[in-house]
């Protein structure tokens, strides 16, 4: 995993364009559903403020991890997950593909 500290949208300027950008939010399409690529950069924001909406508009795809909820305990109002969790579960998702 490559780690880089640095301003994100200069950055992505200087990827391939054929490099896809998958932004994390709450309204994003099923991880699931979606075809993914081999390589990809996952964009995870904040538990509290998620991603800037700057970030998401240079994404090519809004992506979210499916909520499910048991009817007898939960509303399935559930608001987010850890952002380390998050970032587990959707690395699993790309290496699987």
């Amino acid at each position: 995993v490559s780690v880089y500290y640095c301003d994100l949208i200069s950055w992505m300027a200087t990827l391939d364009p054929a490099c896809r950008a998958f932004a994390t939010t709450l309204d994003g399409k099923d991880l699931n559903t979606l075809s993914l690529p081999q390589g990809a950069l996952i964009l995870i924001g904040s538990e509290s403020h998620g991603l800037s909406e700057a970030l998401i508009q240079r994404a090519h795809q809004k992506v979210t991890i499916p909520r499910f909820a048991h009817e007898a305990t939960v509303t399935g109002q559930v608001e987010s997950l850890n952002a380390s969790v998050s970032a587990a579960i959707l690395c699993a998702a790309f290496r699987r593909r």
